[in-house]
């Protein structure tokens, strides 16, 4: 069976450490294989001292954002130097919820991405279409993402997660053979334009009920879970599934 890699992207939730404490030992109850988990900033202390006292060691921690240099005067901002601290070694970057509600620019992503790469923690980079469209009209944004957010930076240190943005949060996931197409398109850009080979993710109201369909297409190298983290049994079922 392929191996793939799941990445569960809590959000801004739980809404208290308790509750966060207690999704994290389910978790890890249920990680017989490597996954990712990324709580929020306030969580990671927590989850950190758990995964040590729990010795959870197929549960490897994100942050859900990072800034670009190792320390000065960017009120709210947290550096990789920082989430070094606490054992993470992903971050994701780019998710379509930092592009478009709090406007960063691919320059930014960019300037991100080199940051991470530079300190050793691997970038999650999300891309995707943010309205529903035809199959040329996405690839064109998607090309467009990668092509900005990329350029000049390392390539063998990355994973990419395609998102289309309409099927965040809706539970409608795209249509699984538009997904499939659509990352092998990226690898293949991504090996012609850059001689690199990098997994790609699927993310996008993936749960239980619809993860059959895309498990079925080897191309798929895993998937990146928003709202099902949060839910125990989805959360069980999703690792057992996809690992």
């Amino acid at each position: 069976m392929k191996k793939r890699i799941i990445a569960f992207n809590w959000k801004m939730n739980p809404s208290d450490a308790k509750s966060a404490s207690a999704l994290f030992r389910f978790a890890s109850k249920y990680a017989k294989q490597p996954i990712i988990v990324a709580p929020p900033f306030v969580y990671l202390p927590l989850v950190s001292g758990l995964k040590s006292k729990l010795h959870s060691k197929n549960i490897f921690l994100a942050a859900q954002d990072a800034f670009v240099g190792s320390s000065g005067a960017f009120t709210g901002a947290i550096s990789p130097a920082m989430l070094s601290e606490f054992g993470v070694s992903y971050v994701i970057v780019g998710h379509s919820e930092r592009r478009y509600v709090f406007g960063e620019s691919d320059q930014l992503i960019h300037a991100k991405i080199s940051g991470l790469q530079d300190f050793g923690i691997t970038p999650i980079l999300c891309v995707g279409e943010r309205k529903k469209s035809s199959f040329e009209a996405s690839w064109k944004i998607v090309k467009n993402q990668l092509d900005k957010d990329l350029k000049h930076a390392k390539k063998n240190n990355l994973i990419i997660a395609y998102e289309p943005v309409w099927s965040i949060g809706g539970n409608k996931p795209t249509d699984a053979s538009h997904s499939v197409r659509m990352i092998s398109k990226i690898k293949s850009f991504l090996h012609t334009a850059y001689s690199i080979r990098v997994p790609v993710l699927y993310g996008g109201s993936v749960n239980c009920k619809n993860i059959d369909k895309f498990l079925q297409y080897n191309e798929i190298d895993g998937y990146l879970v928003g709202s099902a983290s949060l839910k125990k049994d989805q959360l069980s079922c999703l690792i057992n599934k996809v690992i």
